[in-house]
């Protein structure tokens, strides 16, 4: 029993780091996750683009299964080139099943068709097909429920990789993170003050990964 609870442990550990690291080590991953993913994005969901959220997170488990990581969310007016400061987004979930292994998660979230920014600062990706990696490899997905642009407004590009047999997506729950954003932003502000009306200035933390952002949607 003991070496089974110490296996579960250690499986455990990418979700546990992942969650613990700080916000400019999370920020410097975004922005390479994101130059690695955005060129799957077809130019005419990258024109319309109006909110994009990147997210690195860790996975691991046996049997039952733990994820833990952070996003960040920059958005932008409907005619314009400026992107907002980032929303820190918290993920987290569990899950359960025929589960062994563990992995890290990368995804692009692409958001053409706003109603709610506080229903799009939680929206969790769903995946299938081959959005899963297994047996040691790296595995790619193109999802976002079936049909992105009709349906969700949402285009989802994502990579994993590690031993890991199950759904990329099963059971995430996204959440904006107030505390992380007012320590990224330095001070508290609601998700309207920062993603719609901009008046949060980028800190410079996180100005490469704007810049990132904007020269994508440029077609830079």
């Amino acid at each position: 029993m003991r070496s089974i609870v110490l296996t579960l442990a250690l499986l455990l550990l990418p979700a546990v780091a992942t969650a613990g690291e700080d916000l400019d080590d999370h920020l410097r991953k975004s922005t390479t996750a994101f130059g690695e993913l955005n060129d799957r994005v077809p130019d005419h969901i990258r024109k319309d683009a109006r909110c994009v959220s990147v997210i690195t997170a860790g996975k691991g488990g046996f049997i039952f299964g733990g994820t833990g990581g952070r996003g960040f969310l920059t958005c932008r007016d409907k005619g314009g080139s400026a992107w907002s400061a980032p929303v820190v987004l918290d993920i987290g979930g569990g899950s359960a099943g025929a589960q062994i292994g563990g992995q890290k998660l990368e995804i692009v979230m692409v958001f053409t068709n706003i109603e709610d920014i506080d229903e799009v600062a939680r929206t969790t990706p769903v995946f299938h097909g081959t959005a899963s990696a297994t047996a040691g490899t790296k595995g790619t997905g193109v999802t976002a429920g079936g049909n992105p642009e009709a349906e969700a407004g949402v285009f989802t590009v994502s990579q994993s990789e590690g031993l890991y047999a199950g759904a990329t997506g099963e059971a995430l729950v996204v959440n904006p993170d107030e505390e992380e954003t007012a320590k990224l932003l330095g001070g508290t502000h609601d998700l309207n003050e920062v993603l719609v009306k901009r008046s949060v200035p980028v800190p410079d933390s996180a100005k490469a990964f704007v810049a990132a952002v904007a020269a994508w949607a440029k077609g830079a």
